[in-house]
């Protein structure tokens, strides 16, 4: 097996290791929910870098752990294009290996938000919002982004249902823009990525059974 140049023959296996980054102080309501809700929540460190979900299910596997892809979750970013501000809205779902249907999510999206507000209501996928990088974007994001005046906010969260990993640990990323960010991760109960969110974020946050994906 190899990982990022990492090659392990068959008798040996990485192990994880004290996170080597912390959440900023404006993620400080991850734990604050947790703990009020009791979701367990854990900060681990990675020995390599990662950057893709296959690459993260793979270096966990690598530590003798029954973990596949489907329990490391992304957190998908859509920017504005028609808003003269950049606002995001973020699909959250484990990896699958199959392509979300995007077009269905954001077009029912922008039908309520236009018929609400007036405002445009069509995105692209690619957004990386402040505090973030390609490879470590969380469903987790600073408080101030979400429904804030100006640039940058977040302006909706759209969790994917999957009451089968409800309560099994997953895998995300927690945000950040070094490589120890990259050899971060958390681990929670895929039902309480939902839970933390909706108690912070109110009606910003929607649960998903369809659609869900293209093919």
């Amino acid at each position: 097996m190899s990982l990022d140049g990492f090659f392990l023959g068959e008798e040996e296996r990485l192990e994880p290791t004290e996170p080597p980054f912390r959440l900023h102080r404006n993620q400080g309501y991850v734990s604050e929910v947790a703990a009020t809700r009791q979701i367990p929540v854990k900060l681990l460190g990675h020995p390599i870098e990662t950057r893709t979900c296959d690459e993260k299910a793979e270096l966990l596997s690598s530590y003798g752990w029954d973990w596949d892809r489907s329990r490391v979750v992304k957190a998908l970013y859509f920017s504005s294009i028609d808003a003269g501000d950049k606002h995001y809205v973020c699909v959250i779902t484990p990896e699958t290996g199959r392509l979300v249907d995007v077009e269905a999510i954001l077009t029912s999206y922008a039908a309520k938000t236009e018929a609400q507000t007036g405002q445009p209501g069509r995105y692209k996928l690619n957004g990386v919002p402040r505090g973030m990088s390609h490879g470590t974007c969380t469903p987790f994001p600073s408080h101030d982004l979400v429904r804030p005046e100006g640039a940058g906010r977040i302006d909706r969260f759209f969790v994917l249902k999957f009451p089968e990993l409800d309560d099994k640990l997953v895998d995300i990323s927690v945000g950040g823009g070094t490589k120890e960010a990259r050899k971060t991760s958390m681990h929670l109960p895929y039902g309480g990525i939902h839970a933390i969110l909706s108690e912070r974020f109110g009606d910003s946050v929607v649960a998903l059974s369809e659609p869900r994906y293209a093919y």
